[in-house]
């Protein structure tokens, strides 16, 4: 049983069913190797970048309320990434996250048990993937400053 189901979705991409391929070296491990998964990009989208999709985080929550009972959910991180210190004008973060704001809604009036909604992230911060290269939050965190000045994107407004 479970209490609730939380869900982390950047983008939407198809994926499909693939054997393995393992590295005997165990330096050579990564977690794409033995996922038994093919991840397949939609449009422009890459590992880093993808396009704007809310329809995808839409349907994984309406088939969740028809094929598991509705459970409750929690969107536990959704967010943009971009280059670090590309810009404070992150119009584009912005549409992502009305977008996907407004796919959770309509998931909502359709029915799913929505009981939360978290943006990835309030800070730019250190990417487990990507490290400094790409950042998501809605401030901008000066790495080059010693007392790491944070300065307001414009999707923090």
């Amino acid at each position: 049983s479970s209490d609730f189901v939380g869900i982390i979705h950047y983008m939407t991409v198809y994926v499909k069913n693939s054997k393995p391929t393992l590295s005997p070296l165990p330096t050579r491990q990564d977690f794409f190797a033995d996922m038994g998964a093919e991840t397949l990009f939609i449009g422009n989208s890459t590992f880093f970048t993808w396009d704007i999709m809310p329809w995808g985080l839409e349907s994984v929550l309406e088939y969740l309320k028809q094929n598991y009972n509705n459970p409750p959910i929690y969107i536990l991180e959704n967010g943009n990434a971009m280059k670090h210190g590309s810009t404070l004008q992150d119009s584009e973060t912005v549409e992502y996250i009305q977008s996907y704001i407004g796919a959770v809604l309509n998931a909502i009036k359709n029915g799913s048990d929505i009981r939360g909604y978290f943006v990835w992230s309030m800070i730019d911060l250190y990417e487990l993937l990507s490290g400094y290269a790409y950042s998501y939050g809605m401030y901008y965190v000066n790495f080059s400053d010693p007392n790491l000045k944070r300065s307001p994107k414009l999707s923090a407004s």
